[in-house]
């Protein structure tokens, strides 16, 4: 990482920089401050300087992070089409709240993120739910459909040897035929709908 040549941080190696960063993860700033000034005694800094060096060393992780993840935020792009980018950003942002949750070291917040995200996984669950029930209705009436669509193929299917009798087997004028093919579907037919029904 590039640091600025008047911080007192800048003569360290980035394996030295590192460390001070993990150690900042795991223990309080007092600390840190006691653990880097007994590593490093001949390093001069102040606290706002510590606090500085963390946090460019955070934002330097964190653009790291971001270049190796290019390939899922192209995903991620690609998936705005579909409305899965607010989910990607929601997940983001629930992990940054879940590591400043960490980094606080307070319980009561770490149990307020706990909360929230049970809550978010019992909604989750909930609008599956739903979508599960939405779709099951919706393939009960293309069901429906389809089985009134057959039931009427069927009625037809029981006219057809008589309309094939009148039409075809009759010595009558087309115009004749053609009136008793309507006749029948007309009567015959309205019969067979209502014993169905």
């Amino acid at each position: 990482m590039k640091l600025r040549s008047d911080s007192p941080f800048a003569k360290l190696s980035p394996e030295e920089q590192m460390m001070i960063l993990e150690t900042s993860e795991v223990c309080s700033l007092e600390q840190l401050i006691k653990h880097v000034e007994g590593l490093f005694p001949k390093i001069s800094f102040s606290v706002p300087a510590l606090k500085r060096f963390l946090r460019r060393m955070k934002e330097e992780e964190m653009r790291e992070e971001a270049e190796d993840s290019q390939e899922a935020m192209e995903g991620l792009v690609k998936s705005a089409d579909n409305g899965r980018a607010r989910d990607g950003v929601l997940e983001a942002m629930r992990r940054k709240l879940y590591m400043q949750a960490l980094d606080s070291k307070d319980p009561a917040s770490a149990m307020s993120l706990y909360m929230m995200m049970r809550q978010e996984r019992m909604e989750d669950r909930k609008e599956a739910r739903e979508a599960r029930r939405l779709a099951l209705e919706e393939e009960n009436a293309r069901l429906e459909r389809r089985h009134r669509e057959l039931e009427e193929a069927r009625t037809s299917l029981a006219l057809l040897p008589k309309l094939t009798a009148i039409v075809m087997e009759g010595e009558a004028p087309a115009e004749d035929r053609l009136r008793a093919a309507r006749e029948c579907l007309g009567a015959e037919g309205a019969r067979l709908l209502l014993a169905r029904g």
